[in-house]
């Protein structure tokens, strides 16, 4: 089971890592087909299919 709220430990984005304090200051919680991801206080909201 996926569900719940995680620690970050790497992150990317364009290709490039993220800086550690970003990945320090992040969360992902997935809740059904929804997630969450939130670096300090700018969440950004999807879906995924597995």
């Amino acid at each position: 089971m996926l569900e719940g709220t995680w620690k970050l430990v790497r992150g990317e984005q364009n290709g490039q890592d993220e800086s550690e304090e970003d990945v320090r200051r992040s969360t992902l919680e997935i809740v059904g087909d929804q997630h969450t991801v939130t670096v300090g206080d700018a969440p950004m909201k999807g879906t995924h299919k597995l």
